[in-house]
């Protein structure tokens, strides 16, 4: 990890990525300090996680898959298995927070590291990230290898198990039941779950060539109509069960998004334009200076959103006067912001944080030259014969020393 400002980026995602991270610390901030808010609160910022998906979606086609196409899946695969194991890390180190500060038991600490049972709200986040990663892979190695189609179908058949999972399994046995929840979505207690997830990554994916290519006629279309479904279907549920009661299944964990409907998905699409266009325009006004803030902050919300929590879980419980909230939420913000000067101050000056990333990655690469090695003694794997193929399998990126979320 390093906090770094990117030169080639777009200033509106930068200020988006930003934006949707601070909702989240908001409404982690709330439940932390039991705080009562009206549903219309509750609803925008539940709107933070789907969005935050879409994003990640978004990172992936416009980082990763450029990446791919210009050094191939070995180096993208490192990558991404170096931030999966850096996302899994995060959210142990929130769950170890939690456990210290006396919100979970050691054996409850054990069992949600081993996906055994439920962590906790503000860590769940990161967790996801870590077994998306993998899965966003073998997305995209079907698409590189066979075409999109074949990865939209694949997409298309791992939605249609879930959902006939739900439909035939009500739960699995201990202590596969957390797992259960988390891939497939079983008993309608977690979500979006990882394989539900994937609709509001492809969506992200969408957006990401929209944007990286200028907007062509195709791609526009595609997007607007995906917008123009999810407002049907927001709008024909709104016209079937009311305004309040629509609010209310945003707003309850137990509502929409735990039982993974489609209704979900629609809200974080429709919200995600919303404040993509509005972004969009705030950005375009701003001034150079604050543009660079913004990149600088907005390219390391993986730090931001991990020391943020952390900060939550420690700060006490205030009285719940206008005065005293504003307070520490105002201290949160400036420590989670704060959080990644300290953090590029502490890189400069500690040889072994940059020296982790270098390890992991070098790791990795000796890992995936291991297995090469067994599929081609096994003659699994033919070796590369061409002075062409020589040079690709061999190809190694330099260790990054930086990790931006």
């Amino acid at each position: 990890m390093k906090a770094t400002a990117g030169s080639k980026r777009l200033y509106h995602f930068d200020l988006l990525r930003l934006f949707l991270v601070f909702l989240a610390l908001i409404s982690h901030f709330i439940l932390s300090q039991h705080l009562g808010r009206p549903v219309l609160v509750k609803a925008v910022t539940r709107s933070a996680t789907p969005t935050l998906l879409i994003i990640f979606g978004f990172m992936l086609e416009y980082v990763y898959a450029r990446r791919w196409a210009v050094k191939g899946p070995r180096v993208v695969l490192v990558r991404m298995l170096t931030r999966a194991i850096l996302c899994y890390l995060a959210f142990a180190a929130i769950m170890l927070v939690v456990f210290l500060t006396g919100d979970a038991s050691f054996r409850h600490f054990v069992s949600s590291l081993l996906l055994f049972v439920p962590g906790h709200s503000h860590a769940d986040l990161f967790k996801c990230y870590a077994l998306l990663i993998p899965v966003a892979f073998l997305l995209m190695w079907v698409r590189f290898r066979l075409a999109w189609k074949w990865q939209v179908s694949l997409v298309l058949l791992l939605i249609a198990m879930a959902e006939l999972a739900q439909f035939f399994t009500y739960t699995l046995p201990f202590p596969f039941q957390h797992a259960g929840s988390l891939f497939l979505g079983l008993k309608d207690n977690f979500g979006p779950s990882i394989i539900h997830s994937i609709i509001l990554i492809m969506f992200g994916g969408l957006v990401a060539n929209y944007a990286s290519a200028g907007g062509t006629i195709r791609q526009r279309n595609i997007l607007v109509g995906v917008g123009v479904v999810s407002f049907g279907a927001i709008a024909i549920e709104i016209g079937q069960a009311g305004l309040y009661p629509f609010l209310a299944g945003v707003a309850r964990y137990a509502g929409y998004r735990a039982h993974n409907s489609y209704i979900y998905f629609a809200y974080g699409i429709l919200t995600f334009i919303l404040y993509w266009g509005i972004s969009w325009l705030a950005a375009s006004r701003l001034k150079s200076s604050i543009k660079e803030k913004i990149t600088y902050y907005g390219g390391n919300t993986f730090i931001i959103f991990f020391y943020g929590n952390v900060v939550i879980l420690l700060t006490p419980a205030v009285n719940h006067d206008i005065l005293p909230v504003a307070f520490a939420w105002a201290i949160t913000a400036v420590l989670s912001l704060g959080s990644v000067n300290a953090f590029e101050w502490a890189e400069r000056r500690f040889a072994f944080i940059p020296a982790f990333n270098r390890l992991l990655e070098v790791a990795l690469h000796k890992s995936l030259e291991g297995s090469q090695a067994v599929l081609y003694r096994a003659g699994i794997r033919k070796r590369p014969t061409t002075a062409l193929q020589v040079k690709a399998a061999q190809q190694v990126e330099k260790p990054e020393k930086v990790l931006v979320s």
